[in-house]
């Protein structure tokens, strides 16, 4: 056996060692301490766990009733045997209903170590017993508190009624209070839609004794609007009755989520579909994720045949090393780049300029590269076109001969004096210093002066006419 401690109010040190003699001759292995007042036996308390209180009735300065009184107001409980000389059965019934655990007489201490044995299998069996309930408390605490703070909506029913909601399901029906929801017909809140899912939902639940699987499900308000909910039903027992606990999440505000989503989603793919530019969206581990339609004819395929496959199965190696370089530098730098390429189609070299966009998840890291590409071959022709007419013009301006400066001239017979001094005519020196060739004519106003007799002639005729 462990070691029993034992303390033992006693004024009498035989009588205290006679009690010791009868416990460790049936076996027990004994540490004591023997004291005499109610001072003494405060410090015993606090300074050991006692494993029982053997106590005379009655000391010249302190007895049995007060020391149970003593204990008492401490909470500990320690199995209380009192034992006495002189009292009578009343007295013993007294004490018993007072809180002592056994009463003997002096003259039977034969029967103690019987009676410390089942006192503390006894004790023992209290003491799981509060731990038990303490356990208990503290759960039944613990789950309190958790449903009272929860940020789901948390029902019981039972018989059909509510009979207890917590304040964020009070919260979750607009209008109503608690004193409102409590005993409330269940179905009453339950859209009419769902009524018969309800139903079976609580007689799956009463039936199997399981928690059912999770649904979806609408509640109604009491201003007409109704709230979308997701619920898991438990069967409990509340109140010593077979009741249904209801978790409900208000899901209203993801189901907006998910359909607006789900409508922007939709105008996307419209939009991409319907577009003439090539949209196409590659993962960072270089996969095509999303192509359109127009990205598609490019290889002469279906969008659903090109995703997943990988950019380097689409294009040739030169094509596809471009393409690596501006996608890396997306990926790690985050920002926009546009970038204009050629690539065969149709039998035919095709330009495009393509703005590259990164896209992160929510973290906000950089998981794929959306690209727009817009055919660009007859901007990249009209301006190739151009190039060659300015380089013709250029060519044609360097063969262009410029005078420039003073050019001496004679006032009667207009020949100009060159640099070296000498006169020339006007023509001789143009051609000389331009590629300028002259062709000789004569004007109207000397054409009279150099055939006077030719214009005389020509002036009579139309007379005579």
């Amino acid at each position: 056996m462990s070691m029993l401690h034992v303390l033992i109010i006693e004024d009498s040190e035989s009588d205290s060692d006679l009690v010791i003699r009868r416990l460790k001759k049936a076996g027990y292995t004994i540490y004591h301490e023997r004291i005499e007042t109610a001072e003494e036996m405060k410090a015993a308390l606090d300074m050991l766990v006692w494993d029982i209180i053997v106590a005379d009735y009655k000391l010249p300065q302190f007895n049995a009733p007060a020391a149970l009184l003593l204990l008492q107001k401490s909470g500990l409980d320690i199995p209380f045997i009192v034992v006495s000389g002189t009292i009578g059965e009343e007295t013993a019934v007294e004490v018993m209903k007072a809180g002592a655990h056994d009463y003997l007489m002096k003259d039977k201490l034969t029967r103690l170590a019987p009676a410390v044995k089942r006192e503390l299998a006894e004790a023992l069996v209290r003491r799981e017993r509060q731990q038990a309930e303490e356990k208990l408390r503290e759960s039944e605490e613990r789950y309190r508190c958790l449903v009272e703070v929860s940020p789901d909506a948390v029902a019981v029913h039972a018989n059909g009624r509510i009979v207890y909601i917590n304040p964020a399901g009070v919260n979750l029906f607009r209008g109503l209070n608690e004193s409102q929801l409590i005993d409330k017909p269940i179905l009453d809140i339950v859209h009419p839609d769902y009524k018969e899912l309800v139903r079976q939902r609580v007689i799956g639940a009463m039936e199997h004794g399981k928690p059912q699987p999770m649904t979806e499900e609408k509640f109604l308000c009491i201003d007409g609007t109704d709230v979308d909910v997701e619920v898991v039903s438990v069967p409990i027992a509340f109140k010593g009755m077979a009741a249904i606990q209801v978790i409900a999440r208000d899901i209203t505000e993801r189901k907006r989520a998910v359909e607006a989503l789900r409508k922007s989603e939709e105008r996307y793919r419209t939009l991409t579909e319907a577009s003439l530019d090539i949209i196409f969206i590659v993962s960072r581990d270089d996969l095509v994720e999303y192509v359109n339609t127009s990205a598609a004819e490019l290889f002469h395929r279906k969008p659903e045949e090109l995703i997943g496959k990988t950019r380097a199965s689409l294009f040739p190696q030169d094509v596809f090393n471009q393409q690596q370089r501006s996608l890396q530098i997306v990926f790690d730098t985050g920002m926009h780049r546009y970038i204009e390429s050629k690539m065969a189609h149709k039998d035919q070299e095709t330009w495009l300029g393509t703005w590259l966009v990164p896209l992160r998840d929510g973290a906000g890291r950089i998981t794929a590269v959306m690209g727009v590409s817009r055919d660009i071959t007859n901007r990249k022709w009209l301006e190739e076109d151009k190039q060659k007419l300015l380089n013709k013009l250029q060519d044609a301006l360097s063969q262009v001969k410029t005078l420039n400066g003073l050019l001496p001239i004679c006032s009667m017979c207009k020949k100009i004096r060159d640099d070296k001094g000498y006169w020339q005519q006007v023509e001789s020196y143009i051609q000389k210093h331009t590629d300028a060739t002259f062709t000789h004519g004569v004007c109207p106003d000397c054409f009279p002066k150099l055939y006077p007799d030719f214009d005389s002639a020509q002036s009579k005729e139309t007379k005579e006419h």
